[in-house]
């Protein structure tokens, strides 16, 4: 497992692909282990991010309403990801996302 040097989170990623850069430099590409969450925020003109700063006080909320579908969220050195089993119908997944907002 690598370790985010700045944050000293671990990454949890798979590596998709290594290949050479134009200045023949070895990189991976990496993909998160668990499934990669944007925290979004509603209003009447549609979805938007949020600043790191809003994201620290609604990461319980989040957390929260991740645990009620059987998931973690995880902060790694890489992105915030939901771990879990994740089996609903799409309308549940639709229901998700409108219980979220309302949060």
């Amino acid at each position: 497992m690598k370790v985010d040097p700045i944050s000293n989170l671990p990454l949890e990623c798979v590596i998709r692909r290594v290949f050479k850069s134009s200045d023949r430099d070895e990189c991976m590409l990496l993909c998160p282990v668990d499934t990669p969450v944007q925290i979004l925020k509603s209003t009447r003109d549609g979805w938007y991010s949020i600043s790191d700063e809003e994201v620290e006080s609604v990461l319980p909320a989040a957390a929260y309403a991740l645990a009620k579908i059987h998931m973690h969220l995880v902060y790694s050195g890489y992105c915030y990801t939901a771990r879990g089993g994740f089996c609903y119908t799409d309308k549940d997944i639709l229901d998700f996302h409108t219980d979220f907002s309302c949060i």
